[in-house]
């Protein structure tokens, strides 16, 4: 097993990624240079990205965690996965409902992500305005306008909300020994 705690590199990995998304947001908020608001928009799906990413590497992957939690993980990712079935195949929000699944049940805690909440369909909405800037048809593909804006700002918020709500489950969980 790794040194670090997968809730130590994952608040690790946080530490590091949430700050650039924030300094990008402060610095765009009342602004209307484009670049500061499509920086806002690539900080925070790389933020997003990043989290997945190292959420599901943490909880699935052998030497971070004891076997039992490694296959609970695995479990509830081909849980969610059947869930999802080709809706989101390979996507940002795939990823995301995959690794909080999969982190919530090797730490054996509830899932926080409600995919049939409001935040959930602010996240996939603001998925598509990451997608139009980073893959675009045409000039005006590439402009954040203020409704854009505003959409991943409370995407942004929501998603940090529930990395804070799995990890501090998580914590508590290992604190009492559960």
């Amino acid at each position: 097993m790794s040194h670090e705690s997968p809730l130590q590199a994952l608040t690790g990995i946080a530490a590091e990624l949430i700050p650039d998304a924030g300094i990008a947001e402060s610095r765009a908020i009342g602004s209307n240079d484009p670049l500061l608001r499509r920086t806002y928009v690539r900080a925070v799906f790389a933020l997003v990205e990043g989290l997945n990413f190292a959420r599901l590497h943490l909880s699935t992957e052998p030497g971070y965690l004891p076997a039992a939690a490694v296959e609970r993980a695995a479990i509830a990712v081909k849980i969610e996965k059947k869930a999802l079935k080709a809706n989101y195949e390979g996507s940002i929000p795939s990823s995301t409902r995959t690794s909080v699944a999969a982190f919530a049940a090797a730490h054996g805690v509830s899932n926080p992500l409600s995919p049939l909440a409001e935040g959930w369909h602010t996240f996939v909405d603001a998925v598509v305005v990451r997608n139009r800037i980073t893959h675009p048809s045409s000039g005006a593909d590439c402009r954040v306008s203020n409704a854009d804006f505003e959409l991943v700002q409370r995407a942004h918020h929501w998603y940090q909300d529930l990395e804070m709500q799995l990890l501090q489950s998580a914590k508590a969980h290992g604190e009492h020994g559960a």
